[in-house]
């Protein structure tokens, strides 16, 4: 709590003193009283008809080192941790969970052993797999919509700012926890850069030749390997995560490489509108402090001094104003809560 200029600020910052470390709920597992039970028939014969369906077209599926990813969507009052389907969505079935998605998980699947999950949709082993089976709403292949966002190629290039007779995008390799899957990933996106369907953006250096004043540009073979191509290649061969900005030649070249299954997500770079330094004055903000609201502001931005009477409390900085480039700004990054508006029903104005 902090009071100055008559204005109480109760909880003024959250700071996190640990490091973060995923753990498990405590208890003992899935039991009866986790099933849905006025959804479990239904979902059984949707589930039963979905993965069926995949099994039976795996044969025309995008798969690397014979694994695929899947979308398992679940009902929105089972998106807590502890209804995880991994009874049902077991490495017994060829399944292993990979990555969070949108009211869901993404799941890595080996077809080859997918077919077994369809009879114990049909006739569950386990209380367990039944309350899986209640909480999923749909076991899609992750597809190209998915991959996009539900936008359209036209509408994701048109986004997309030019650069270099290409525009840029920002891609995220497909996460596989399979080492065999990984490399035949890896091999799909050394082709796509070798027949340009992705090319990197690179950073052009000048280097000064003896002294003279003259200038060369850094030959793009000498920094190839520093590509964001390169690096997320690496960082993917070692962690299974990786992701880089890269150059599209054209939308039909887009079109491929969402097509390829080698991207979970691809999104059009995002342009960063700044202005000139040091043209104007600051404006004098209005200071009613009375009636004016109590807002937070994370990572800085107001460091004009005006702003100082209405300033209630400030915490050090986690990164200094000389290394966040207090002089150009540094607003791109900053965030403004309206404590009223998110608050814990203090009386606040």
């Amino acid at each position: 709590m902090a009071e100055e200029h008559g204005l109480r600020l109760l909880n003024p910052v959250l700071s996190l003193q640990i490091e973060p470390t995923p753990e498990n709920k405590p208890g003992g597992g899935k039991g009866r009283q986790n099933i849905v039970h006025d959804r479990l028939d239904k979902q059984k014969e949707k589930l039963c008809v979905q993965a069926r369906a995949h099994y039976a077209s795996r044969a025309d599926m995008v798969t690397f080192g014979g694994k695929v990813g899947l979308a398992v969507r679940m009902f929105s009052d089972s998106l807590a941790p502890s209804h995880t389907p991994k009874d049902l969505f077991a490495p017994m079935h060829g399944c292993r969970f990979v990555a969070p998605l949108h009211k869901g998980y993404l799941v890595e699947a080996d077809l080859s052993l997918f077919g077994k999950i369809v009879p114990e949709i049909r006739n569950p082993r386990s209380y367990a797999v039944q309350a899986d089976i209640s909480r999923v709403s749909s076991v899609e292949v992750f597809d190209d919509g998915a991959r996009m966002c539900g936008r359209s190629i036209f509408d994701l290039w048109e986004a997309a700012p030019e650069n270099e007779g290409g525009r840029l995008f920002v891609i995220w390799l497909m996460p596989f926890r399979d080492r065999q899957a990984r490399e035949a990933l890896l091999l799909a996106i050394a082709k796509q850069s070798g027949d340009h369907t992705l090319l990197p953006v690179l950073s052009r250096k000048f280097l000064s030749e003896r002294g003279d004043g003259t200038t060369r540009e850094t030959p793009p073979a000498a920094i190839a390997r520093k590509s964001g191509i390169a690096r997320a290649m690496r960082s993917y061969r070692n962690t299974g995560i990786g992701s880089a900005t890269v150059r599209v030649p054209d939308r039909g070249r887009l079109a491929e490489l969402v097509s390829s299954g080698t991207v979970m997500r691809i999104d059009p770079v995002r342009q960063l509108m700044s202005t000139s330094p040091d043209e104007g004055q600051s404006p004098a903000p209005p200071f009613q402090l009375r009636n004016a609201p109590i807002v937070v502001v994370v990572d800085g931005g107001l460091h004009d001094s005006t702003y100082r009477p209405t300033e209630a409390w400030s915490a050090q900085p986690l990164v200094s104003n000389y290394d966040a480039d207090e002089r150009h700004g540094n607003a791109v990054s900053s965030l403004v809560v309206h404590a009223h508006a998110w608050n814990n029903k203090h009386n606040l104005p």
